[in-house]
């Protein structure tokens, strides 16, 4: 079902701009009557002339600009009005488009926003970060036309020391050139099966029950302390005492907060379904002193209105607070707020909590298991589970 948006007057830019939406939405020129763009989920703009039960496509954007796409409409109105059928134009040899490492890249995550195919918000400022901080310096201006095996190693020598860094970068290239052949832009021939491979250590490990304690410890400081409440601060207690992933907890809702019933509605999640998280002591205490305001999210940013706090500034937060843990000084397996739900798992499993209530609290799926898809838990059964990780946590009993 395709859907028709309002009358707009088509430049280049508008049209770059537009992103795909999850069904085929149509555009309509202002300037010439009949002359269209049809915009598919997968992010392809298509200019068509419609008009009097006549349908033809004119060309593709980018390759076929608003100027050209304008003229040609208006030569086969021309034609149309005469009673002629739009005579076919002539095929040119394609021109041949360029860009560098850097706009493929914009154009490609600009892409990646929207759609069926959209990226989760932390695998999006994942890749960003990674793209200016990393890949730009070092890639950025080359032309992809000119872009080689060797460009492409060489940086990842240059980064070797970081396996997350080649990780991300792989995974973002690669679908970006893809983009771009699929575009038609001019690319040179890439082997990325050739590209270094460096096998890289755990990423993440859990806390043990020291390097745990001396972490509340130091939220235990920020409550006490005559310092401004930092609320970075409260999101990593509640990632520590509910083993969330740190997405959920940035993106929670006031309007999914339930204190009178007792726990927290959680909708985005990996499995794209939705679970209750009992909200314990002293947890529930957390919350009731977060300060209410009309932002939407609990922990809302201080930059932008109406927007929960950014992974990346929960991700600057943590790499100042290693410092203060003494954690991640040694070349070995890291800690990071990832851990925090490793660990949660980890104690659960310790204390021999069911693996089906594990799953529930967790929010991950139970596979192909039959039982498991059978069980559903009551709110008070998860909440006594939830007590006893609680209290395994604060005691380092795990």
């Amino acid at each position: 079902m395709q859907q028709f948006q309002p009358r707009v007057k088509f430049t280049d830019n508008m049209i770059a701009s537009t992103l795909p939406q999850e069904k085929v939405f149509v555009l309509i020129d202002t300037e010439v009557p009949g002359l269209q763009c049809f915009i598919n989920p997968r992010g392809k703009k298509s200019f068509k002339l419609r008009i009097r039960g006549f349908q033809k496509e004119i060309g593709q954007f980018p390759f076929t600009k608003c100027a050209d796409a304008r003229k040609t409409a208006m030569i086969w109105r021309g034609d149309l009005l005469k009673g002629k059928k739009p005579k076919e134009q002539e095929e040119e040899t394609p021109e041949i488009r360029d860009i560098s490492v850097d706009d493929l890249i914009g154009e490609y995550l600009q892409y990646k926003q929207s759609g069926n195919n959209a990226l989760e918000k932390g695998t999006f400022y994942a890749y960003s970060f990674v793209w200016k901080k990393h890949l730009s310096p070092a890639l950025g201006k080359k032309m992809i036309s000119q872009l080689t095996d060797v460009d492409v190693n060489g940086f990842f020598i240059s980064v070797n020391k970081t396996y997350s860094v080649i990780k991300t970068s792989r995974v973002l290239l690669q679908p970006a050139l893809n983009y771009a052949e699929v575009l038609g832009y001019d690319i040179s021939h890439l082997r990325p099966a050739k590209w270094l491979k460096v096998k890289g250590r755990k990423k993440e490990r859990y806390f043990t029950p020291g390097e745990l304690s001396r972490l509340q410890s130091v939220l235990s400081q920020n409550k006490q302390g005559s310092e401004p409440r930092l609320w970075q601060f409260d999101v990593l207690e509640l990632l520590m005492l509910t083993g969330c992933r740190c997405s959920e907890i940035l993106e929670l809702r006031w309007q999914d907060v339930f204190l009178e019933e007792g726990y927290l509605q959680l909708w985005e999640t990996k499995t794209r379904k939705g679970r209750r998280i009992p909200l314990v002591s002293p947890m529930d205490v957390l919350i009731r002193k977060i300060f209410r305001t009309n932002n939407p999210y609990v922990f809302r940013s201080n930059r932008r209105q109406d927007q929960p706090m950014g992974y990346t500034a929960l991700e600057n937060f943590w790499l100042l607070l290693e410092k203060k843990l003494a954690i991640n000084n040694h070349d070995s397996e890291r800690l990071t707020i990832h851990s925090l739900r490793h660990t949660y798992i980890t104690a659960a499993n310790n204390i021999d909590i069911s693996p089906w209530t594990i799953a529930a609290l967790a929010g991950h799926s139970v596979g192909g298991s039959i039982t498991g898809l059978y069980i559903h838990h009551n709110l008070n059964k998860l909440k006594k589970a939830q007590e006893q990780i609680v209290y395994t946590l604060n005691n380092g009993s795990y």
